[in-house]
């Protein structure tokens, strides 16, 4: 694979081997791979979409502590 920088091509076996066997334990049949980075693909998720944003928090009242 052209696409893969030689440092990496070692350890790509090892690591397909462990999305091969976590997917047969968990029963996945498919997943999605992508060249962007864990975050966005956190935020595209649908379990970020159905987790309800955070209230919005009260900020507590500021105490003086100059003489």
């Amino acid at each position: 694979m052209p696409q893969i920088r030689p440092q990496r091509a070692d350890i790509l076996p090892a690591g397909m081997i462990v999305v091969d066997e976590a997917c047969r334990i968990l029963g996945v049949d498919r997943f999605t791979v992508s060249e962007a980075d864990l975050l966005l693909g956190y935020l595209t998720s649908p379990a970020f979409r159905a987790v309800p944003l955070a209230p919005e928090r009260t900020r507590l009242p500021r105490i003086d502590t100059a003489g």
